[in-house]
């Protein structure tokens, strides 16, 4: 299904006199995933083992008892993908530096499709080589873990494009990984 996100930035410029910006957002509201013809079903498993010294052979396999049981077929399941709160602030103290800190909340009791229940912090640092040049470190949480990204933007008018490079730690979920991303977009 379909969800939507909803925003506000607001540059304080005039206020402040300083490169200050400042984002709030909520997004993923009404979002969820539908899996259809799912067969489900229910399975157990039993092990009666006898009193030692009673066994007759090495394999334990007969005194194992599993049961599957169909429930149901060409069933559908929907599951929600947790809406989340983004407060963020950006501020430009140098022409070639940026700087930002933000925070997010997913409302969900659990870790689940990258979100945590934890109230995140995440954090960056931009710096400008030439109008046409950056280079980014971002820090972000997912699934309550860190993941530092590393990247590089190229600016020319109308066309945007950057790399990106990011290590997830995964102390959490045991999971250890390097993601590479590349992004494009047209500006009119």
């Amino acid at each position: 299904a379909i969800g939507f996100d909803i925003g506000a930035i607001m540059d304080l410029h005039d206020y402040l006199n300083q490169e200050v910006e400042v984002q709030v957002s909520l997004k993923n509201l009404g979002a969820k995933y539908t899996y259809t013809g799912i067969t489900h079903q229910s399975f157990s498993y039993r092990m009666a083992m006898p009193a030692p010294g009673n066994i007759d052979s090495d394999s334990t396999e007969q005194y194992e008892t599993t049961d599957n049981v169909v429930l149901g077929t060409d069933e559908t399941l929907e599951v929600d993908i947790p809406a989340v709160f983004n407060l963020a602030a950006y501020y430009q103290p140098l022409a070639k530096i940026g700087v930002g800190i933000g925070i997010e909340k997913a409302f969900t009791d659990e870790a689940k499709f990258g979100y945590s229940p934890d109230l995140e912090i995440n954090y960056q640092l931009n710096l400008y080589a030439a109008k046409w040049l950056d280079f980014s470190y971002y820090r972000q949480a997912q699934y309550g873990d860190p993941v530092h990204t590393f990247g590089s933007g190229l600016h020319f008018g109308f066309l945007d494009t950057g790399f990106t490079l990011s290590f997830l730690n995964g102390l959490n979920t045991d999971a250890k990984g390097i993601g590479v991303g590349l992004r494009s977009s047209l500006h009119f």
